[in-house]
């Protein structure tokens, strides 16, 4: 593996890791947010409940396209991938060839082949 992937692998590790703090931080806050809101609200119960209700659906709907949205970028990248690796093993592939081409061609091969065995 090149220095240049390990160091963008890296990079990318340490953005997922941010991105998941940032995510548990917004929960978090989002439910001490909510939690204060409730406690402090000057409407009725059954109001409360309601709009409680209406803010889970709203939550799980936004969840769902996030969810979603993050699948599609997964396949580009999946995508990326499969066709980085497959231009690696061709490379790997023709240059093992070149290899075994040469080696055949070469006169000392047989004297090593000899020498192996």
């Amino acid at each position: 593996m090149c220095l240049l992937c390990l160091l963008l692998e890296g990079k990318i590790e340490r953005k997922c890791v941010v991105r998941k703090k940032m995510a548990v931080a917004a929960v978090i806050g989002a439910l001490a947010g909510g939690v204060a809101g409730v406690l402090l609200a000057p409407k009725a119960g059954r109001e409360t409940r309601k709009d409680i209700v209406e803010n889970i659906k709203a939550l799980t709907n936004k969840a769902k396209d996030l969810s979603n949205k993050n699948l599609g970028k997964i396949e580009v990248i999946e995508e990326k991938i499969n066709e980085e690796t497959h231009n690696m093993l061709t490379e790997v592939k023709e240059t093992v060839s070149d290899i075994t081409d040469v080696t055949n061609e070469s006169p000392h091969f047989e004297s090593f082949k000899k020498k192996l065995k």
